[in-house]
């Protein structure tokens, strides 16, 4: 069974919580006249988002929620003659899909009869519910109007079909009529039942939410290819003592020392933690995600409904005061409500350090950051349009590999002069005469960077970092002694080199083109621990020598993005009180930084700041034969090569980045200054003239 809600909400951001509070449980929530504005981002708990906005004038708008264990996606998306659409496609059990749509047609608008063909032509099994502003005298209005006309020679032409229902879903004062209507194509509205119009949100009259049920299943999603764990329920003693009966099986006279004794090496540690997981720790089940309320609002919610129910059923205006008052008291309480829960968050927040995870966490939460990402009904590359999941992460996987992490060749003799060293450094085999010598990796220094691990999600293997940090003493003598044949050997296992890919699409950009979205790499656990070893390393040779740019603060300990602000701040009041010279900054924020890292140069630099043998070996193995897969919807695109780019997920990225780019600043004139924090830079100079002050600044930029 699929259950729909439908209101016009006029401002969902008002309405939210109540909105949640009486309508959480329902599977889809259709909402008109949202007033959101396109560049805000906005979230409802535990459900997708396809939200249809209004451009230009404020109100209006229209959005579809579905609960995010559905298999769904956006069909249409616009706006034609004053009607606003949004259309999403659910598959069910019964039929193979039906189109849910959400229609909100203005005061001043007509009705756009083609939409309706339309939707019935892409999908004849179709349910239409929205505001149409349209009334009817013998479906609960006082009269028929035009729209009402426009919508009676709709259903005279046996297309599309209305619920059999005259009970009215919008009133003001002592006027009610039938505004929201429930429209559908047969056989698809026989299925529908339970239909219900509810009391209005908040204090003032308007529309009614309106519910029924539709007698077919939905399919769920595809199960997503990484685990989700309840960690709350784990057995973590029984997690070690399975664990260790694992590693015991290991036979220890086993040499590592060739690429393939590696890789059965790492796929058994995986294989052993897997099956101690798979014992000690529950997986999840999906719950139904429901607002959190306090017992008052739950009562008053109720009595809501029943006064509602009481007046409506005796006119009597004791009751309709009643109905009133309970309304009142309703709001007042979901105001208290949310009080209440910012109270707690900030008295929680007093109890955690600052900067931590968890502040920055919260911080991401009140900005909706991190809101479940949806994709557009078609998206379309290099004269290919992908529809299905499927196809939107092949396609994704082909812009990636072509138009991001790609690699061209260069004509200049420098250009093969880099590479050719490059290659000889990659292809050095391997004797006891250049064998570097290192500091063996500690059994001591891995238990603290896995005591560093943060909670974060799991890479291609499924193993999560809290089940490194419940590990036993034996896992960790395994780990240490493959981190050292890892650097012994040169050779990085296969599946540590491979990356599942979220999109996170980028603020104020167009979710059509695939150039709008940031990759996010999810990598092994195993591997990003072995990462963070070298990264500390690395780190504390380039500090010992000083080989990073003073000015570069980007993932630097003792330094943040407030060190360059103050410098900016300090030069440009120096300037004015001592010299009385304006001065004037340019930013600049490199378009895919990351992705665009040439590798052969990078090895090439590492190796010409004469960094420690076995760090350069590593990292060359590091960046060789990379793969990935794009991951949408629960659903992974082919796999396909790097050829370019430092993954973004990788706790060694941004060091490396910063090294590939330790040189950029070299050549800038010394009467300009310069900040950076990773890939954004900064340069600032003064001048008398503003003029002159154009002038300096455009050299630098040529520099």
């Amino acid at each position: 069974m699929i259950s729909i809600c439908h209101v016009n909400i006029n401002s969902i951001t008002k309405h939210k919580v109540e909105l949640l509070a009486r309508f959480s449980n329902y599977d889809v929530i259709s909402v008109n006249e949202t007033n959101l504005k396109s560049e805000r981002p906005f979230s409802l708990l535990g459900y997708n988002i396809f939200r249809n906005d209004r451009v230009g004038k404020p109100g209006g708008g229209v959005l579809l929620a579905v609960k995010e264990h559905i298999k769904c996606r956006e069909i249409i998306n616009k706006t034609s003659h004053k009607n606003e659409i949004i259309a999403v496609q659910i598959e069910t059990l019964l039929y193979k899909t039906i189109l849910i749509s959400s229609i909100y047609v203005a005061p001043t608008a007509k009705i756009d009869m083609n939409i309706f063909e339309e939707l019935y032509n892409i999908n004849n099994n179709c349910i239409i519910v929205g505001d149409l502003n349209a009334t009817l005298s013998e479906m609960g209005s006082t009269k028929t109007n035009a729209r009402g006309k426009q919508l009676q020679q709709l259903l005279n032409e046996g297309i599309i079909d209305c619920v059999d229902d005259d009970s009215t879903t919008f009133e003001k004062n002592e006027y009610e009529a039938k505004l929201d209507w429930i429209l559908g194509s047969q056989p698809l509205l026989s299925f529908i039942t339970n239909v219900e119009a509810h009391p209005t949100i908040g204090t003032i009259n308007g529309h009614k939410p309106l519910t029924f049920d539709i007698q077919i299943g939905a399919e769920p999603k595809p199960t997503s290819p990484r685990l989700s764990l309840n960690f709350k329920a784990a057995k973590w003693t029984k997690f070690r003592s399975k664990l260790d009966q694992q590693l015991m099986l290991w036979n220890n006279d086993t040499r590592l020392n060739a690429a393939l004794n590696i890789e059965e090496h790492s796929t058994f540690i995986t294989n052993s933690i897997m099956l101690a997981t798979q014992e000690a720790v529950p997986t999840s089940t999906p719950t139904s995600k429901s607002y959190a309320l306090s017992e008052a609002s739950k009562s008053l919610i109720t009595m809501k409904h029943q006064t509602y129910r009481r007046w409506k059923r005796t006119g009597d205006n004791i009751d309709k005061r009643q109905y009133y008052n309970s309304k009142i008291l309703l709001t007042n309480s979901l105001r208290n409500d949310r009080r209440d829960n910012i109270n707690k968050l900030m008295s929680s927040l007093c109890h955690k350090k600052m900067f931590s995870d968890k502040v920055w966490l919260t911080v991401r939460k009140f900005h909706c950051k991190r809101i479940k990402q949806t994709f557009t009904s078609s998206m379309t590359y290099n004269n290919t349009t992908a529809t299905s999941d499927k196809e939107k992460a092949d396609l994704f996987a082909d812009y990636f590999e072509n138009d991001v992490y790609s690699y061209t060749d260069d004509t200049l003799a420098f250009h093969d002069q880099v590479t050719s060293q490059a290659n000889n450094l990659k292809n050095e085999r391997i004797t006891s005469l250049n064998t570097p010598k290192w500091k063996q990796i500690t059994i001591e220094e891995v238990k603290y960077h896995i005591k560093q691990l943060r909670n974060s999600s799991a890479g291609p293997d499924n193993i999560h970092n809290r089940c490194l940090k419940n590990s036993s003493e034996l896992l960790i003598q395994h780990l240490t002694k493959l981190f050292n044949q890892i650097l012994k050997q040169r050779y990085i296992p296969t599946k540590w080199k491979t990356a599942n890919i979220i999109l996170i699409l980028k603020p104020k950009k167009d979710k059509q083109h695939p150039s709008s979205y940031r990759p996010i790499s999810l990598l092994s656990c195993l591997g990003k621990l072995l990462e963070k070893i070298i990264k500390q390393r690395l780190m504390l040779e380039l500090e010992r020598r000083n080989i990073l740019p003073e000015h570069q603060a980007g993932f630097r300990p003792g330094k943040s993005t407030i060190y360059n602000i103050l410098r900016l701040e300090r030069y440009a009041q120096n300037q004015l009180r001592c010299a009385r010279r304006h001065s004037a900054v340019i930013l600049f924020d490199i378009k895919a930084a990351f992705d665009s890292v040439w590798h052969d140069g990078l090895v090439y630099k590492l190796n010409d700041l004469r960094l420690p043998k076995y760090i350069i070996n590593y990292l060359t193995s590091f960046l060789k034969d990379r793969t990935a897969s794009i991951e949408i919807e629960n659903v992974l695109s082919r796999q396909f090569n790097l050829k370019s780019g430092t993954p973004q997920g990788s706790p060694l990225s941004p060091l490396l980045y910063i090294i590939y780019t330790a040189d950029s600043m070299n050549d800038i004139p010394t009467h300009t200054e310069h900040g950076l924090f990773a890939d954004d830079t900064a340069l600032w100079t003064s001048s008398n003239t503003m003029t002159y002050l154009s002038s300096r600044l455009q050299q630098s930029v040529d520099a």
